[in-house]
């Protein structure tokens, strides 16, 4: 079995592998606007940075707007992969699919009241 480690805990060219997968991913929420699980899990404000960041610069493409997030938003894109927890390989491939991940964290959202 392999070793779980979170995103700090991987060498550079494995955290750079893991944050683009996460990238791709968190984009794709952002536009069909379904960040509200992670951003109730992100205390810190972590999401807030990098959805401003996205919103300056809707004009860029989708390529665009990961590079510049990879690149301006690095710092906050690691702290809330810390914070939800997520785990990697040593190459940076997520244990879980990020879909994955996602529908765990809606099924753990309590329904009703």
């Amino acid at each position: 079995m392999a070793k779980e480690m979170l995103i700090t805990d991987l060498k550079a060219s494995a955290q750079t592998a893991a944050l683009d997968g996460f990238v791709k991913f968190y984009l794709q929420k952002f536009r069909d606007g379904e960040l509200d699980v992670i951003v109730q899990i992100d205390a810190a404000g972590h999401v807030a940075d990098i959805n401003q960041w996205l919103y300056d610069n809707q004009p860029l493409s989708l390529e665009e707007q990961a590079a510049g997030l990879l690149s301006l938003r690095r710092e906050n894109l690691i702290a809330l992969l810390t914070t939800l927890g997520a785990t990697f390989n040593a190459s940076g491939v997520p244990t879980q699919s990020w879909q994955e991940w996602y529908n765990a964290a809606v099924a753990k959202i309590p329904q009703g009241r």
